[in-house]
């Protein structure tokens, strides 16, 4: 079992003036270097969204969301600073959830073991009693309380990936209520940006699950 690809997301939820966020606005205030300022990709900036990419970075902002995504894990840290640094800046911005998201695809020996895995996450003799058409698993999602001091939940989901008939994606929404702010935002984003390997423990768990 390999990973095969690694999203990972920070969406923030509150109140955002768009047109403020640009890539000319990260590098007068030295969030991003010359060089990722000139290899910037616009789609799109105006009063309602801000939205544009620099290296290995994408950036998404509405008047309710500022997000920012890559399809690189390596950058996790730089997503991380830079998510701190524009949210420190802006920290009088009215804020009220986050959610920290990361997806893992893992390659599969065969389609035969991955629908294996799904037939152990979802017995089929409990489906097959009432449903006797019954294919297996498409997505399964879990909710699980927060172990945290933080009030929010976190969400976990598996099923076949479209990559691949052999691969099969994990997903996570680690969900954050906020009551402090931007100031409590800021300590969960510096918190976060050490390196975890929890969610990558659960899907290494479940993925055994098949040798048993």
């Amino acid at each position: 079992m390999k990973i095969t690809k690694q999203q990972k997301s920070i969406v923030i939820i509150g109140s955002f003036n768009p047109v403020i966020i640009t890539p000319d606005w990260l590098l007068e205030n030295k969030f991003i270097t010359n060089g990722d300022f000139k290899q910037r990709n616009i789609d799109l900036i105006n009063n309602e969204f801000s939205i544009f990419t620099i290296p290995d970075i994408n950036i998404f902002v509405s008047r309710e969301k500022f997000q920012l995504s890559s399809n690189r894990y390596e950058v996790s840290e730089l997503l991380f600073d830079l998510c701190k640094n524009v949210m420190e800046l802006l920290i009088h911005t009215p804020v009220t959830k986050l959610g920290v998201n990361q997806q893992n695809t893992y390659s599969l020996n065969n389609v035969e073991e991955r629908n294996q895995l799904g037939y152990k996450l979802v017995p089929q003799n409990v489906w097959k009693e009432i449903i006797p058409t019954y294919e297996g698993m498409n997505l399964l999602r879990i909710t699980a309380k927060r172990d945290d001091e933080y009030d929010g939940y976190k969400k976990i989901s598996v099923g076949p990936s479209e990559l691949d008939d052999n691969n099969v994606t994990f997903s996570i929404n680690d969900h954050y209520e906020l009551s402090g702010g931007c100031k409590q935002l800021c300590k969960i984003i510096n918190d976060k940006s050490i390196p975890d390997d929890s969610f990558e423990k659960i899907c290494t768990h479940i993925l055994n699950s098949i040798r048993d």
